[in-house]
């Protein structure tokens, strides 16, 4: 775990989001992408499942966007966990693979919404302005 974002356990303006991906060079995509709408702020970044987990219950984010297929817990277990420590997390899945299985597992542990990577820059943000309504 890493400690990407401004968490100083106060009020913040933005909505936190943590990454959950294994993969590096896509966490930090995600992090560009993310960080590009002022709308949302990224509080940090879980390489694992076990460290999403971990993160979301340290960092408190309104957004988790969850890799499906990771190391050590993978995302769906790891949705699952966190949704029963912080039932008030939206849970994003994202994921490499076009399996409509996978797609249903991560629904059924309690995503919002599936998302596959190569559709992250057309669907992403829109999914999770739909996440979080504005209050």
């Amino acid at each position: 775990m890493d400690g990407d974002g401004n968490h100083d356990g106060g009020l913040r303006e933005k909505i936190g989001v943590v990454i959950a991906d294994d993969d590096h060079g896509f966490a930090t995509l995600l992090t560009a992408l993310v960080r590009s709408d002022g709308r949302f702020d990224v509080l940090g970044h879980a390489r694992d499942g076990s460290e999403a987990v971990a993160l979301t219950f340290e960092r408190k984010p309104e957004i988790v966007l969850m890799d499906v297929v990771m190391p050590v817990v993978d995302g769906v277990e790891a949705t699952k966990t966190i949704l029963a420590l912080r039932p008030t997390t939206k849970v994003i899945a994202v994921s490499g693979v076009d399996d409509a299985q996978l797609a249903l597992d991560a629904r059924m542990a309690g995503a919002v919404e599936y998302v596959q990577k190569g559709r992250v820059a057309d669907d992403l943000l829109d999914a999770m302005v739909a996440a979080v309504p504005a209050g």
